[in-house]
């Protein structure tokens, strides 16, 4: 007797037992010893040939009665027989995929007699590109890796390895687990398959968060899958409203064989290896809405034939990514009302030509932390936008700004303060992490903030954030008018608002101790609450502040006659303020929080002193990896606080405007603004490009009133004016000549 080992690995072998052709194959139940055709193929793996050339002639291996019970790793036994001497191995099938073609390949020496060989096993694959991103062998229990979607997953000893499946015992149902991160794009995705009983084999991958319900009885997710059965295989793609079979290819799939698979996904191509094959089974270039990003799925489904049994074994999921490269570019996103277009203010205009650039009453805020990142090494991409527009809409152009600003395969670093967050985040959501490597929000309302409501449910600023109220009175003066109709303006104008609004219940009416939400749906803020809380693969951060009365609780009652008859106030009119001093004096520190994030910090800053403090600075550039900077006055800072200001605008002209102590500002876009000014006269040099010049000054005082005057002025000439500021005696018209 002699044994040899099991070759099979994952094709057809069969074995040569006589260099002539026999008259008769004992115990051969097919016609022929030259591997003929399979008759009785049927769909099934029995009645199979093989046989052996030895030194006693011919003697047949096996045949429909004594083929083993298990493969791939079966001994072969030969009775009577001293030396085998040659090994023949035939592979594939027919283009009806109904009969195998037996052709011959290369001899393969016969090992030496021995008593026992071990099974050749199937090499595991090395990183073509990347790392490897996820990997299981089901040895131990790294069930954490995985996420159940539906079904009793299960890891079990099953033919000599530890594999993962279950058993699926009703007609018409479904069983999927998850493993990986949305985020990943391209890679090899390679596994064992150990079909048991049934029909239906199934595998997906660069699946979404998203299901797709259009196959009856089947919540499958949204991605690529392969739908197998023991003879042919098919690459499906879902979508939430279809799905459609791409392409196919007969494979040999036998129940009780385990058969290794690489998908290999770069792009919009997708190809599918069987064992080691250098050639695709199936290659396929998906030119219509392609899947380019997701994680992977095991799944198992019955249909009229059940139970289905499934075993995955020895995943492996290698990145196909080239060679990252260096993050070296970080974007700003400043709040609301720190972007400045002089062509959409004073145009009261919604889409202008023009760039936006930041406002010279914001400059204070964030010129130390532009300056400190770009001397801190990075490529500082500040991204100024129309803060009245949905935050929703300014993410697109965030999505924009980024794609110009940065290269395909390169990263970004993205800051966001206050709104600013919010735009970041919707970045990420709308782009599944898109090119972001770091995401940091700033005392980003997460959960909304109280101070949206009086404006949008009235037209009535509260001050609490100074440079928002300065935008939004410019605004409103200019292009809304002063009174009743500021509302109607701010909600056709400027609905980036609504989406401040809290999402958790904010009100509370007077003599009650329950809190509530606006029961109109005009008043929810409907995208911050639908916003995702997936990272994306994105290394999420934010900063929250603490230490300063922030506002927490409305107390509302009825509104008037008149508010009812002016539309104001439909969800209850102010009635008292509940502050809470765990908040930064804009955002509640639990409204600061980014879900999911990796890294967070609490700092006893201001709204404003979060950015622009050398504490807020320094938690930024630690949280980007920046170097530690052994002389903190490098960090340029102006964190004092601003209750006061003088802004003059004038278009179209040029002008400057020099203080009482000879400091000059020369105009940009239209505007100079002195924060916390001193009182005293401040003289306006100004060459009017138009014979018809607009000319607007607005102190904003430290008790909160507000003195707004605008001015026409007629010719070319340059005109020499003199402003008095005085906080004792504050007056509208400041202008002398």
């Amino acid at each position: 007797m002699v044994t040899y080992p099991n070759l099979w690995d994952y094709t057809h072998i069969y074995f040569d037992t006589t260099s002539t052709e026999p008259t008769s194959a004992n115990n051969d139940n097919e016609s022929s010893w030259n591997l003929g055709t399979w008759n009785d193929y049927n769909n099934s793996w029995q009645d199979k040939w093989c046989g052996i050339k030895s030194g006693t002639g011919y003697d047949m291996g096996c045949n429909s009665n004594n083929w083993p019970a298990t493969m791939p790793n079966p001994i072969w036994t030969f009775t009577g027989v001293s030396q085998i001497n040659q090994v023949y191995i035939a592979t594939g099938l027919d283009a009806n995929s109904s009969n195998p073609v037996c052709t011959l390949t290369n001899e393969t020496p016969a090992p030496s007699p021995s008593p026992t060989l071990t099974p050749i096993p199937i090499p595991t694959p090395t990183p073509i590109y990347g790392p490897v991103l996820f990997q299981d062998d089901f040895e131990t229990d790294r069930s954490y890796q995985w996420q159940i979607i539906d079904g009793a997953w299960t890891r079990q000893h099953i033919q000599g390895s530890n594999r993962y499946g279950l058993i699926l015992p009703i007609a018409s149902s479904y069983a999927e687990v998850q493993g990986g991160d949305f985020n990943w794009t391209n890679y090899e995705f390679s596994f064992d398959m150990l079909p048991i009983q049934g029909a239906d084999r199934n595998i997906l991958f660069r699946v979404n968060d998203q299901r797709s319900t259009v196959v009856p009885n089947l919540n499958l997710p949204v991605g690529y899958g392969l739908h197998m059965y023991s003879y042919y295989m098919w690459l499906q793609k879902f979508t939430t409203t279809s799905a459609e079979d791409l392409v196919g290819a007969p494979i040999p799939l036998p129940n009780n064989t385990s058969t290794h698979f690489r998908i290999q996904v770069v792009n919009n191509e997708i190809k599918v290896f069987l064992g080691n094959d250098t050639t695709p089974t199936i290659d396929y270039t998906d030119d219509n809405g392609p899947h380019l990003s997701g994680r992977i799925a095991l799944s198992e489904t019955t249909g009229t034939i059940y139970p289905t049994e499934v075993w995955f074994d020895n995943i492996v999921v290698t990145s196909l990514d080239p060679t990252p490269l260096p993050v070296t570019k970080t974007v700003l996103v400043p709040g609301l009302g720190a972007s400045w277009n002089a062509e959409a203010f004073l145009g009261c205009q919604n889409n202008t030509s023009s760039e936006w650039n930041l406002s010279s009453f914001a400059e204070d805020i964030y010129n130390p932390i532009i300056q400190t990142l770009t001397d801190s090494g990075w490529t500082t991409l500040p991204f100024y936008y129309d803060w009245r527009q949905a935050v929703s809409t300014n993410s697109e152009r965030l999505t924009n700004y980024i794609n110009e600003s940065s290269t395909q395969g390169e990263k970004v670093n993205l800051v966001g303060h206050s709104m600013g967050g919010l735009v970041g985040r919707g970045y990420l959501e709308d782009s599944s992490g898109g090119r972001l490597s770091n995401l940091l929000t700033i005392g980003a309302p997460n959960k909304g903030s109280a101070l949206a409501y009086p404006p949008w449910e009235s037209g009535n600023l509260w001050s609490d954030n100074f440079i928002e109220k300065i935008a939004i009175t410019l605004y409103l003066k200019h292009c809304g008018g002063i009174g009743p109709a500021d509302k109607d303006t701010i909600q056709n104008t400027i609905p980036s608002l609504k989406d401040l609004l809290p999402t958790e219940p904010y009100l509370q009416k007077i003599n009650t101790t329950t809190l509530y939400l606006p029961t109109n749906p005009d008043n929810q803020n409907t995208w911050l609450r639908d916003l995702s809380d997936n990272s994306w693969g994105v290394r999420l951060g934010y900063i929250a502040g603490t230490g300063f009365e922030t506002l927490k609780t409305i107390r509302t009652k009825d509104p008037n006659k008149r508010d009812s008859r002016l539309g104001n106030w439909e969800d209850g009119k102010p009635a008292g303020k509940i502050f809470s001093p765990d908040g930064d004096g804009t955002v509640l520190a639990d409204s600061a929080i980014l879900p999911n994030a990796d890294t967070s910090y609490s700092i006893n800053q201001t709204h404003e002193g979060l950015i622009n403090s050398i504490e807020g600075m320094s938690k930024i550039l630690e949280f980007l990896g920046t170097p530690q900077i052994s002389n903190q006055q490098t960090l340029l800072s102006s964190a004092s606080k601003v209750n006061s200001a003088l802004i003059v605008i004038a278009n179209p002209a040029s002008f400057f405007v020099t203080d009482q102590n000879g400091k000059t500002k020369v105009a940009k876009d239209g505007m100079v603004s002195f924060m916390n000014p001193r009182p005293g006269n401040y003289k306006l040099n100004l060459l009017p490009k138009s014979n018809n010049s607009l000319l607007i000054i607005a102190q904003f005082l430290p008790n909160g009133d507000v003195k707004y005057k605008e001015y026409k002025l007629n010719g070319l000439g340059p005109k020499f004016k003199t402003l008095k500021f005085d906080l004792q005696n504050p007056q509208e018209d400041i202008l002398m000549p």
